[in-house]
Order: C-alpha cells, then sequence, then structure tokens
C-alpha cells in the first residue's frame, strides 16, 4: 500500500512535470514567436532606415544642387543690379553734362538775342538817320529848286 501511495504520488508528480513540461514548452514556443516577430520587425526597421537615409541622400543633394542652383540665381542678379548701378550713373552723368550744354546754349541764345536787339536797334537808328538825311536833302533840293525858279 505505501509502495502504491508512491507510486500514485510518482504518477502524480509525473502528471504535474508534463503539464508543467508542456506550459513551459509552450511559453518557450511563444518566446520563439516574439523573438522571431522582433527579429522580422528589426530587419523591417533595419531595411526602412536604410531606404530613409538613402531618402535623405536624395534630399539632401536635391537641396544642394537647389541651394547652388539659387547662389547662381542670386550671383546673376548682383550682376545685373551692378550693371544697372553703373548704367544709371553714366545716365546721371550725361544727364548732367547735358543739362551744362543746354544751360550754355541758352545764355549763348540770349546773348545773342541781346545782340540781335541792340543790332535792331541799331539799325533802326540808322533808318531813321537815313530818312532824316533824306528828309534834309529833299528839303534842300527844294529850296535849290526855289532858288533856280527865282533866278
Amino acid at each position: 500500500a505505501r509502495l502504491q501511495k508512491l507510486h500514485d504520488e510518482l504518477d502524480e508528480a509525473q502528471l504535474a512535470l508534463g503539464h508543467q513540461q508542456h506550459e513551459a514548452d509552450e511559453q518557450l514556443e511563444r518566446q520563439a514567436t516574439a523573438l522571431e516577430e522582433a527579429k522580422a520587425a528589426v530587419i523591417k526597421y533595419s531595411a526602412l532606415s536604410h531606404q530613409s537615409e538613402a531618402e535623405l541622400l536624395v534630399v539632401k543633394r536635391e537641396l544642394q544642387e537647389t541651394k547652388h542652383q539659387t547662389e547662381e540665381r542670386v550671383l546673376i542678379v548682383e550682376k545685373r543690379c551692378c550693371r544697372w548701378e553703373e548704367a544709371y550713373e553714366d545716365l546721371t552723368i550725361q544727364q548732367t553734362e547735358l543739362a551744362r550744354k543746354l544751360a550754355s546754349e541758352n545764355i549763348r541764345h540770349k546773348e545773342m538775342g541781346e545782340k540781335m536787339e541792340t543790332e535792331c536797334a541799331r539799325a533802326n537808328d540808322l533808318t531813321k538817320g537815313k530818312h532824316d538825311v533824306e528828309a534834309e536833302m529833299q528839303s534842300v533840293m527844294e529850296q535849290l529848286q526855289r532858288l533856280q525858279d527865282e533866278k
């Protein structure tokens, strides 16, 4: 009986051990599955990381190219601005020179106008003097005619 009891206890212990073994196997299987899923996630993350790094490099290259193009455009615009400033300065200088020439011409025209007025006044004086001389000559001729008629 005691042997039977030990045998029964042994069976119960083996049964309990088998149950614990089964639970341990299931837990190990779950852990193995979780490990495989974790490995797959790491591989997927690694692939995505590499893809993201590659995309980031492309974006960096594109930004660098855009920056380079923008810098070139800025240089072109700066050169145009310099040319426009130089042209503006040239035009300002030309405008100043033309204003001086115009002022000089205006002064010359004014002086010529004043000379013409003086000459016209002189011509008028000479014409008046000529008319006075002609009138006096006429008067003298008339007197001379009268004297000849009286003789």
